[in-house]
């Protein structure tokens, strides 16, 4: 830290970890949130819950590319360290998520460099819903980072499995 600021890597989230307390049960410091959205992106539920059970067709947040959509979420200052905790959080050993470099804005109109989680192409799969309890999550993220109602109403209107 230098004078009260991060010499960190920004974190643009868009799942349950838009509430902080995730980041904090994985002892990861971080700055205070910033709203921000990654243009010409689509939230998606297309990462495979468990390849085991694909019958299931319970599906894991994803971005995809999608010109003229927009993903709400977070963005954390972080240290560049602590995105092994993250990468192990998310499943990136087991080769469901990879670090992606984006570029979100904040509210204010700020482009900013940050790192994020897209998934492999290998465990994604057509016609995949959320499951109840993992949509809750997102959605109980989405209340507490205070991202815009629209988003909010479209995580709550989304279908789900059991």
């Amino acid at each position: 830290m230098r004078e009260g600021k991060m010499d960190g890597v920004y974190y643009f989230t868009y799942s349950q970890h838009m509430d902080s307390s995730y980041l904090k049960r994985l002892q990861i410091t971080y700055s205070a949130p910033i709203p921000a959205f990654l243009p010409d992106y689509r939230l998606v539920f297309n990462v495979l819950e468990d390849e085991l059970f694909r019958f299931e067709k319970r599906g894991l947040a994803n971005i995809v590319p999608a010109r003229g959509n927009r993903v709400e979420g977070v963005l954390y200052e972080i240290a560049e360290d602590d995105f092994l905790k993250l990468d192990e959080d998310i499943g990136v050993p087991d080769m469901k998520y990879y670090r992606k470099l984006v570029f979100a804005c904040s509210c204010s109109g700020r482009r900013i460099s940050a790192m994020t989680y897209a998934g492999w192409p290998d465990v994604t799969a057509y016609g995949l819903l959320p499951s109840h309890d993992y949509l809750k999550k997102i959605i109980q993220a989405a209340r507490q980072s205070k991202v815009p109602s629209e988003f909010r109403h479209w995580l709550e209107s989304h279908p789900t499995t059991i």
